[in-house]
């Protein structure tokens, strides 16, 4: 069909305003958009081609429009896991990220899921820029995380009166005009030590609102009108350094003399005689050993040490619910170093009560703490002058005490240096030390067990070494730390996915003993240098006789017995290059070693111990034969979509329960022996069929047992479905098949 000429200039316009798009683009991001607008440019007119021809002209224009919007709309957006949507902007200064909505979900109880938000200060190395007024009028959310962005929108946050915490980063400028205005619930807020601007009616209306906290004063500081009018339970103010806005902030004040006014002591004499309020020098006590100084309830069960630490008295001993800084003449947080003590006036410290008494703080530089403590999520995240931490052996334990580090507890520690644990430590959470990226060295404790997801993801160690017997290292545990160079490790049982990725200088690993049932994630390498030489030669990782990577082997492979006892579990996993697998003599082979890979046929000859859901996913396996083995155990073949045949060899007369299952494509299956075959079924398999639980298109079973297993003919013999599937033996067993009692499918006579 010929295109109408009116329709190849609107192809050729189109054509050319993708070309004149891509020239106005600055020169730094040019070559970026150039290549993404190309692939658009080239398969918009295929598409608008292809489907003229099919569908005319007027159709094609219309959707060839929106095609575009929404490419566009995809290349624009990221949406993060709480509901927040990011729009890309690429303007002549530079590329930027900007908050354009937020949508709250709920459960099914129609509670608000997101009440915890943390905004993103860059996405892919490119920063957010602007906050708009996305949040406003959420009265669900209950505590504000912010990044390093900046506000260009005024109330931002205005009527959130849910709204109880805020933690603005170090980096923050400029609050906005009634930013927090009406946030009623709000109890205290800390001004950033780089924050010169606050705006006009900014914490108006903040009922709630008892202390403000200056980290220090700029000395060009602007605060604007009304910016802390009403907020009636005000009662301390702390003003380091600079105190020239002291006069500014009381002013807008309706009942000034119920402040009290903390400055240096220098500007204290001066501040008495202009202002309403009261005011007190900044204390100067520098020393804190965690003695009790005050109590701060009548009944005693409320007290406070002295290095700022409030403790609340309990049945079973007391909690840290809070942490009082105090600083100097000079604006310098006294209480630097924290000990945190195991017993506080003879009562046992059980732990921190809330992740929210240390984050954030920028004052401590170093926490020494029991291991006895309990310390929850987060609890000293984004300290970011935070330099040592000492885990000392709690006093008491009994001998089974195996203490853990939670998930995220020293987070975006960026200053972190040095880290000491206890002998027992047994357990590091997720994402623990996640971009701790000052953290070079460290010891593992003997007794350390687990290292977890993303514990150390990002961090600037250059050397892990461990002589534990026994470590399981999580999924992107130590990821894209670009300064490791060496891993030495005396035994690995458990790898996950991706632990070591992106570890771009790490060219040497030692792994001590393998055992070859371990479990080592096929991708756990990948991007360092020491997998390199093992991709470019098409050869899998042996180590200590067990195969521990074969991620990047390509083609039809064949392995043996003679140089490889065993096959790690999930080894080759996610492998999308390898076709047919041939492996003989192989001692043992552990739990998901293939699965997720494009093998298409699988043979396994003489290999003695075959773990569970070894080919799992794999969706192009079409074909599995299984010989030189006597008994297979349960959901060896699990889960396997395009498997259509298994034959199992003359050796093998043992099946274990639902040794395969949930092969939905599966059609025939046949048994080579002439032996009885033992197998335990599914009880509860139903119409599925009792035996190959999940195979619902089975029809064909082939047999050559010459005889049934005594005292359980009607076990195995029930394990199909009666109505689908048909028992094919030889003519000269026919007639015993088909006079058994306890056969309920159709039998008939191979040809």
């Amino acid at each position: 069909m010929k295109i109408p000429r009116k329709e190849r200039e609107k192809t050729g316009r189109y054509i050319k305003k993708l070309k004149d798009t891509i020239t106005e683009n600055k020169e730094g991001n040019a070559k970026k958009k150039e290549k993404r607008m190309k692939k658009i440019t080239k398969a918009g007119v295929y598409l608008s081609l292809a489907a003229m021809l099919v569908l005319g002209t007027e159709t094609v224009v219309s959707a060839h429009d929106d095609w575009e919007k929404d490419a566009e709309t995809e290349e624009s957006y990221y949406t993060d896991g709480q509901g927040i949507d990011y729009e890309y902007l690429d303007n002549t200064k530079a590329e930027c990220y900007v908050i354009k909505k937020f949508t709250q979900s709920y459960d099914v109880n129609k509670k608000p899921l997101f009440t915890k938000i943390e905004i993103l200060d860059q996405i892919d190395g490119i920063p957010v820029k602007s906050i708009g007024n996305a949040f406003a009028g959420h009265k669900e959310i209950r505590e504000i995380t912010m990044g390093n962005g900046v506000w260009k929108n005024s109330g931002s946050f205005k009527g959130c009166t849910g709204l109880k915490s805020i933690k603005l980063s170090s980096q923050i400028t400029k609050i906005s005009v009634q930013a927090f205005k009406g946030c009623k619930n709000l109890t205290s807020v800390s001004i950033p030590d780089n924050c010169t601007n606050i705006g006009k009616n900014a914490f108006n209306g903040c009922t709630s609102l008892k202390t403000i906290q200056f980290q220090t004063t700029p000395s060009k500081l602007k605060i604007g009108k009304n910016a802390f009018c009403n907020t009636p339970k005000l009662k301390t103010i702390v003003l380091p350094g600079n105190a020239k806005t002291a006069k500014q902030i009381i002013n807008t004040l309706k009942n000034p003399q119920n402040v009290t006014l903390y400055v240096d002591q220098k500007r204290v004499k001066q501040l008495k005689k202009t202002l309403s309020c009261k005011v007190r020098a900044i204390q100067t006590k520098k020393v804190g050993r965690g003695n009790v100084i005050v109590s701060k309830s009548e009944n005693g069960k409320i007290v406070e040490d002295d290095q700022g630490l409030v403790y609340q008295l309990e049945e079973k001993g007391c909690y840290i619910t809070k942490f009082h800084q105090k600083y100097d003449v000079n604006g310098t947080p006294i209480y630097r170093e924290i000990k945190i003590p195991q017993d506080i006036d003879s009562i046992r410290v059980l732990g921190v009560k809330n992740s929210n008494v240390f984050q954030y703080c920028k004052d401590i530089t170093s926490v020494t703490v029991p291991d006895s403590v309990d310390l929850p999520k987060a609890t000293f995240l984004g300290c970011t002058n935070l330099k040592k931490v000492v885990f000392v052996a709690g006093e008491g334990m009994p001998e089974e005490f195996r203490p853990a580090l939670k998930d995220n507890l020293f987070r975006n520690c960026s200053n972190l240096e040095e880290v000491i644990f206890s002998e027992k430590m047994y357990s590091i959470g997720s994402y623990a030390f996640m971009n701790c990226v000052g953290l070079k060295k460290l010891t593992f404790p003997k007794k350390l067990c687990y290292i977890k997801e993303g514990a150390f993801y990002n961090t600037g160690l250059e050397m892990i070494q461990s002589d534990n017997e026994y470590m399981s290292v999580g999924r992107k545990s130590f990821a894209n730390c670009k300064n490791l160079k060496s891993v030495d490790i005396l035994q690995l049982d458990n790898v996950g996915s991706y632990a070591f990725y992106n570890c771009t200088n790490l060219e040497k690993v030692t792994l001590k003993k393998v055992d070859s049932n371990c479990r080592m994630e096929g991708n756990a390498f990948e991007n360092t240098k020491w997998i390199k030489p093992y991709q470019q030669k098409n050869k899998p990782v042996i180590v200590d006789g067990v195969l521990i990577n074969g991620y990047y082997v390509k083609g039809n492979i064949t392995l043996g017995g003679k140089k490889i006892k065993g096959i790690a579990g999930r080894s080759f996993a996610n492998n999308q290059k390898i076709k047919k697998l041939k492996l003989s003599g192989i001692k043992n082979i552990a739990g998901s070693a293939f699965a997720e890979t494009s093998v298409t046929e699988v043979s396994l000859s003489g290999c003695k111990i075959l773990d569970t859901h070894l080919f799992s996913e794999c969706r192009k396996l079409k074909k599995i034969s299984v010989s030189g083995i006597k008994q297979i155990q349960s959901k060896t073949f699990a889960f396997i979509p395009g498997l259509k045949k298994i034959i199992f060899g003359k050796e093998v007369t043992s099946l274990e329960e639902n040794t395969v299952y949930h092969c939905t494509n599966l059609r025939t299956v046949s048994f080579k022996t002439q032996k009885p075959i033992d197998w335990s079924y599914d009880t509860w398999g139903g119409k599925e069929g009792k035996m190959f639980v999940g195979c619902t298109k089975l029809r064909d079973v082939y047999m050559n047992s010459k005889s049934l297993l005594k005292g359980s003919e009607n076990s195995w013999m029930d394990a199909f479905d009666k109505k689908k599937v048909t028992i094919h033996v030889p003519k000269k067993l026919y007639q015993k098949y088909e006079d058994s009692p306890y056969i309920y499918c159709k039998v008939v006579a191979k040809k």
